[in-house]
């Protein structure tokens, strides 16, 4: 049975580490066809560690430079951070 409370946590901290990280949501969902941040959303949503990523996010600095070890979705935010950041003419973007 799904658990609509924890789902529900699970969802707010992910788009607080999101917004902390900077990362444009939009953006992130074009990457792949979205299937880059559905797989982000869904790893979050079976992730154990959602209180350890609550108390976290309550004691980290505003703007984060990466994500926590702990979360399963760090390599996949460095990643889209590392994108989104390049400026334009430098690859990646398409025409």
């Amino acid at each position: 049975m799904l658990n609509f409370d924890r789902t529900d946590r699970r969802m707010k901290n992910f788009n607080e580490m999101t917004a902390r990280l900077g990362i444009d949501l939009p953006e992130f969902a074009r990457e792949n066809l979205g299937y880059a941040l559905v797989s982000a959303i869904r790893r979050c949503r079976s992730c154990d560690a959602g209180e350890v990523c609550r108390d976290w996010l309550v004691r980290a600095d505003a703007r984060l430079g990466h994500a926590p070890a702990f979360c399963p979705n760090a390599p996949m935010f460095d990643h889209v951070l590392r994108h989104q950041a390049r400026p334009a003419g430098t690859g990646g973007e398409t025409t």
